[in-house]
């Protein structure tokens, strides 16, 4: 009997590992699997908000959403064997939200309709007034609306669908370049595009063999897609390129980010070339004396053998840019590429005034990249460093306009302005990486510093 005993508890405690295990095992199975996806401009790291970010499988949409200002955004797959919103037509009048929300252009919404009807979209005021209205005959289908809306103050807006659906959905407009004498009503062209499918509702599959595709689009770069297995929370990083016909060449070759931050397009790095704009040769090479002394355009490079990680000529430019003195900014024979210029000190600006006011704005146009971070990157503590408008400053550091010396690459970054301050000084703005402001002050013409062209 005592045997029995024993032999009954050696059976319970092997059993309860197992029914244990197989609880375990259920509720695993049964989880959501989370993907954390970063994305970011490829070439100059800044963060990149309002992406498109899909994951699918078989053609299916899964889930989908857009990235914030941090460039970030989180999608879920469901284990569930649901298969809703597969190609095809939809058994049920769907809306989404707007995105990108807030906006500053323009903002669109997904829908779907069961059959073929006249649709009405209204967009109205906080007050109630009618801004944009627009009437479609439709077949029935998945479709995508933009609505433009550059052209109306920052404010809050309200969309229906009067008849169709009685959702309202809040539209919040932070900015952009308005036309104050337009009226407010108007009839500007809504964007009405026919989908195969929308992710109204997310479509969730089982996992099964767990190979996924993410997908990520946003306007000015490439489609960035890739496939791999996932079988549990997951990180990606997406680095998109910009299309060709959105960067910038110089005279040299060198090709160069661009973006547009409010109603002005700027450089996103700091300027390369060796040559004016009509071939000259700019001077280089100038020892600490003839640095000091000159009255015409050169430009400098930092020392590399300065800066820990950095081994060459080569890999300090491509980081960091050139130093020019004042002179070669103010050269008739043109610094920037066709089509761009120096910017003057009052068209910073507008740059600043966008950003918040010059005690924000410098912590918006900082790279995120500190150290231990590779090259190029800002001494730590880089305070308040966002980058969300895409700016992506640069701690290029300078050579001073007496005795030639360099300080040094990470603490500080400088621009030229085309103002000059007296006969032998200029003005240009600064970013620090102990400070969350963009600052301006002046130097003498001799002093290099980096450059940033602005469209013309």
């Amino acid at each position: 009997m005592k045997f029995l005993n024993l032999t009954l508890l050696s059976t319970k405690q092997t059993l309860l590992p197992v029914i244990l295990a197989l609880l375990f095992s259920f509720n695993l199975t049964a989880q959501d699997v989370s993907i954390h996806v970063f994305v970011h401009n490829h070439h100059t790291y800044a963060p990149l908000d309002s992406a498109h970010v899909t994951i699918l499988r078989d053609g299916i949409i899964l889930d989908s959403s857009y990235t914030g200002k941090d460039g970030i955004t989180r999608l879920t797959i469901t284990p569930t064997g649901v298969e809703k919103m597969k190609p095809g037509l939809p058994n049920n009048f769907s809306i989404s939200e707007n995105y990108p929300n807030p906006f500053r252009d323009e903002t669109q919404v997904d829908f779907s309709i069961t059959e073929s009807q006249t649709v009405r979209a209204v967009v109205y005021t906080i007050l109630g007034q009618r801004v944009l209205s627009e009437e479609l005959s439709l077949s029935a289908g998945y479709y995508s609306m933009k609505f433009p809306m550059s052209h109306l103050p920052t404010g809050i807006y309200f969309l229906r669908f009067p008849g169709v659906e009685q959702q309202t959905i809040k539209l919040m407009k932070i900015g952009g370049d308005v036309r104050y004498n337009t009226r407010l009503f108007s009839r500007v062209n809504i964007q009405v595009t026919q989908r195969s499918s929308i992710s109204l509702p997310m479509q969730k599959i089982s996992r099964q063999n767990g190979e996924y595709t993410i997908q990520v689009e946003k306007d000015r770069y490439e489609l960035w897609t890739v496939t791999k297995q996932i079988e549990s929370d997951t990180e990606i990083i997406a680095p998109l390129e910009l299309l060709a016909e959105h960067l910038l060449t110089d005279i040299d070759g060198n090709v160069y980010q661009t973006v547009k931050i409010g109603a002005q397009w700027w450089m996103a790095e700091n300027l390369r070339t060796t040559r004016y704009r009509n071939g000259h040769a700019i001077s280089t090479g100038l020892d600490r004396t003839a640095w000091s002394n000159t009255t015409s355009g050169a430009y400098a490079i930092h020392p590399h053998d300065e800066v820990d990680g950095i081994n060459s000529d080569e890999e300090m430019v491509d980081a960091y840019g050139k130093l020019y003195n004042w002179y070669a900014v103010d050269d008739h024979r043109g610094l920037c590429p066709e089509g761009w210029r120096v910017p003057t000190m009052g068209e910073w600006s507008p740059l600043i005034n966008y950003l918040g006011d010059w005690e924000v704005a410098g912590g918006k146009l900082k790279s995120t990249y500190t150290e231990p971070d590779p090259h190029p990157r800002w001494s730590s503590p880089n305070k308040a460093a966002t980058n969300e408008s895409g700016f992506s400053g640069l701690p290029g550091g300078s050579r001073g306009g007496h005795g030639g010396g360099y300080s040094s690459i990470g603490p500080g970054g400088s621009w030229w302005s085309l103002t000059e301050y007296g006969t032998t000084n200029a003005l240009y703005r600064y970013l620090s990486y102990e400070l969350s402001g963009m600052y301006g002050t002046n130097s003498h013409k001799n002093s290099g510093r980096s450059v940033r062209c602005i469209k013309e």
